[in-house]
């Protein structure tokens, strides 16, 4: 029987570089896959050298039962010669290819030696990654809130939480409008200029207002409760009224339709604004 063809042993792709962390999680499967391919390739290569050496023995054994048939039968002697010739040159042919397999298998197994050494560094370089601890802990880490600097930190709901004592003191110094109160300090409102005659409580209670022509003293956004003053300068004697809502007596719109300045002052009940005037200024 001819020695058969030797399979075929393909040799694994380039290991992946384990500092080339861009590629290494993407060639380090295919790699391996490869690495087992090779494996597999290998026993049955190993196979086909035994079964080959069988085949050889088998060869050799022929040629020694030839030579001693052509001792004990003459007439066939030189045709045994011949028979025994054959089966030694292809015994030593095939002894000869047995020699080069196992070349190859020594070669292919240095090859496989070469590769598991390289997955082995490979694996340590998973292993001892670039994070070699986590605040201070390895192996297996079981990080608390107080590793990571959150120590203070909980998972109360917003409405829940609590709020700090410099704010709780502040709300408890606050001025409230169903206590009384005793005041230490300046109060003061802001002064709104408004030179239409048309005063909106909304936007303060003290105006000054200079007239650039006749109008009607009126209050806008009345609320109950509210007073505050308004610094008139009638520029050059605008005549001035009043709205239905604006409660004066019967003198003031006369005198703060003559030109010169004048202080008024007003409190609101909620649904008119009452107000009075001072003589004018010089």
């Amino acid at each position: 029987m001819p020695i058969t063809t030797p399979p075929t042993v393909d040799t694994p792709s380039t290991p992946p570089d384990p500092s080339d962390r861009a590629s290494f999680n993407t060639r380090a499967y295919p790699w391996s896959v490869s690495v087992n391919t090779m494996t597999t390739q290998l026993a049955t290569f190993a196979t086909w050298v035994y079964d080959t050496a069988q085949e050889v023995l088998g060869l050799s054994n022929t040629a020694t039962t030839a030579a001693t048939a052509a001792g004990t039968s003459a007439t066939n002697a030189a045709s045994s010669a011949t028979s025994a010739s054959g089966s030694a040159t292809t015994a030593s042919g095939a002894a000869s290819d047995a020699t080069t397999q196992a070349g190859i298998a020594t070669t292919k197994a240095s090859e496989a030696s070469s590769s598991a050494a390289a997955a082995a560094s490979l694996v340590a370089a998973i292993a001892d990654g670039p994070v070699t601890s986590v605040s201070g802990k390895t192996g297996i880490v079981t990080l608390a809130k107080a590793d990571v600097g959150l120590g203070n930190v909980d998972n109360t709901s917003d409405l829940s939480k609590p709020i700090s004592t410099a704010t709780q003191t502040a709300l408890d110094a606050r001025v409230t409008t169903s206590t009384a109160q005793t005041l230490t300090g300046a109060k003061r409102g802001a002064l709104t200029t408004d030179n239409d005659l048309s005063f909106s409580m909304s936007a303060g209670n003290n105006f000054t207002c200079t007239t650039a022509g006749s109008g009607t003293l009126t209050f806008t956004n009345i609320t109950a409760g509210q007073s505050g003053f308004i610094l008139l300068t009638n520029a050059s004697n605008h005549t001035i009224s009043a709205a239905a809502t604006t409660k004066v007596s019967s003198t003031l719109l006369t005198r703060i339709s003559a030109s010169g300045t004048y202080l008024l002052s007003y409190f609101s009940n909620g649904t008119n604004v009452y107000v009075v005037a001072s003589e004018q200024f010089t």
